[in-house]
């Protein structure tokens, strides 16, 4: 488990959890801090990879939208909570806005782009989740982000069989 104080052990428990839930290893369960902003939505986020049950239980807690460098982070891991939860509506929003927020922060990017295109297909916004899933598969070549590929092929095959278009 990472440590739990200042900025590196912030980024080190983010880090776990994202790593945790593109290798099928959750990090282990822990409490979210009882803090605002930043810190709680990474420790929430971190709580729902390691049990995916609690996302709609810490979706309903309210706490206040930073603003400045911390948006992008915030927005992403309440829109990764949102999806899980199975709220598209919610996890399009936070996800979109942090695309934006992080225009150049493709590590962020990377753990966004999928979630952002399975709700956006949930939503029936098909054209604009085609956008988003070339958006992933040119990321993924350039970083060599197979797991972020593979994702980005297998919802791009989903959007084609709903389309009615012939899937591989």
């Amino acid at each position: 488990t990472a440590p739990r104080g200042g900025v590196a052990g912030l980024a080190l428990r983010a880090v776990e959890a994202a790593a945790g839930y593109q290798s099928s290893l959750p990090p282990e369960p822990v409490e979210p801090a009882r803090g605002e902003g930043i810190r709680r939505a990474v420790e929430e986020l971190a709580a729902v990879v390691a049990d995916p049950a609690t996302a709609p239980g810490y979706l309903r807690r309210t706490h206040p939208e930073p603003r400045g460098r911390d948006e992008a982070m915030w927005l992403a891991a309440r829109g990764l909570v949102a999806w899980f939860a199975d709220e598209p509506e919610l996890c399009v929003d936070h996800l979109e806005r942090a695309r934006l927020a992080a225009r150049e922060s493709h590590g962020l990017l990377a753990l966004c782009l999928a979630p952002l295109a399975s709700a956006l297909i949930d939503t029936g916004r098909w054209d604009r989740a085609r956008e988003v899933l070339a958006e992933a598969a040119r990321l993924a070549a350039v970083h060599g982000l197979t797991r972020l590929d593979g994702d980005a092929a297998a919802l791009g095959a989903t959007l084609d069989a709903l389309c009615g278009r012939a899937v591989p």
